[in-house]
């Protein structure tokens, strides 16, 4: 059973990280049981070995994601950390690290899934060997919806101090991050008081009035945009 081994004290981060867990093991069962060499994001060539070149490259992209995206977990885990696992005070005192963090990880979830693993999912899941990792990662089911033709996503989840997280409850991709980044899940959410949230809305929308004026001034009149002087340059 495939199981977070580092698990943080948030719910966000426990996922994040059994997601990364299990993408590495991929990466590595791909790198060593199969050849690498194409150099294109589709398959180079014809038969297997092409197929298995494509697998291993697309693997490592996923690697790297699954790397990428947990540098960003942490460095969340670290605010919450720094306010005492406080979100509310995070959020007065940190919001405008943790938006940016959370849009990362958002960004490194698409290259994960949508860019990375959607990419290769034909071949995980038509291989004895791999079929694990598609169970676990896209296609498993929560335990009260599996069958012999569905089975359960081995997914077990508990935070540092030994809460149970997720117990079989769907596959990590579409059941634990995805939820977990989107706030679909109550489960996963932690919810701000009314008054931190409001507070939070207009710091953020101050942030965002001031980028569109930055911007606006780039394009006014008696402003001298940028590209009308690169297209004529020659050197």
């Amino acid at each position: 059973m495939f199981q977070s081994t580092k698990p943080k004290g948030i719910t966000l981060v426990a996922a994040i990280l059994a997601g990364v867990a299990a993408c590495s093991c991929l990466s590595v069962y791909a790198e060593t049981s199969y050849d690498s060499g194409a150099s294109s994001d589709k398959p180079s060539g014809s038969g297997v070995a092409a197929v298995k070149a494509y697998l291993v490259k697309q693997v490592i992209k996923i690697d790297d994601a699954a790397d990428d995206f947990l540098k960003n977990a942490e460095e969340y885990q670290k605010i919450i950390d720094a306010n005492g696992g406080d979100y509310n005070k995070a959020a007065i005192n940190n919001g405008g690290q943790i938006l940016p963090l959370l849009i990362k990880m958002q960004g490194d979830y698409r290259n994960l899934h949508q860019n990375g693993y959607e990419t290769v999912e034909g071949i995980a899941a038509g291989v004895k060997e791999l079929v694990d990792y598609d169970i676990y990662l896209d296609s498993g089911v929560p335990k009260s919806q599996s069958s012999t033709d569905s089975p359960a996503a081995p997914v077990v989840i508990r935070t540092a101090s030994g809460e149970l997280v997720a117990d079989r409850s769907g596959n990590i991709f579409h059941y634990v991050i995805e939820p977990a980044l989107w706030g679909a899940n109550k489960d996963f959410v932690k919810r701000l008081s009314p008054e931190v949230s409001q507070m939070f809305f207009w710091q953020q929308r101050k942030i965002a009035n001031r980028r569109r004026k930055s911007s606006w001034s780039m394009r006014k009149p008696g402003s001298q945009p940028l590209m009308p002087v690169s297209e004529p340059w020659s050197g």
